[in-house]
């Protein structure tokens, strides 16, 4: 299914976890409170009351980090049977910052 995000949302393929098992094959759960993953998408932009309108920022290909919660949220369940596993829709105002080439990774 080809999905199109409309106003400010973004469409992210989201960066894998990293695999965390203790020396003794215990699963550890994963505390990182930030994500990061590719700009799959994005709506065209966002029309405020009052304002002009506000075009998006953010275009395909870009590397972005937003908070893990966001996932966890009443907007991020209702579309997860639309996406693939590693797939979530945001809006652009929950992106934390843009990762451009040569700036160093963010540790996990």
């Amino acid at each position: 299914m080809n999905l199109r995000p409309l106003n400010d949302f973004v469409l992210v393929k989201m960066d894998p976890l990293p695999d965390r098992t203790s020396a003794g094959g215990i699963h550890l759960t994963y505390d990182n409170p930030v994500r990061t993953g590719t700009v799959i998408r994005s709506g065209p932009g966002r029309l405020f009351v009052g304002e002009d309108y506000r075009p998006s920022e953010s275009k395909p290909g870009d590397r972005i980090a937003f908070f893990t919660v966001i996932n966890q949220t009443r907007q991020g369940k209702s579309v997860v049977h639309l996406l693939g596993d590693d797939q979530t829709i945001i809006r652009e105002s929950d992106i934390l910052f843009f990762i451009e080439e040569g700036n160093p990774r963010i540790e996990q």
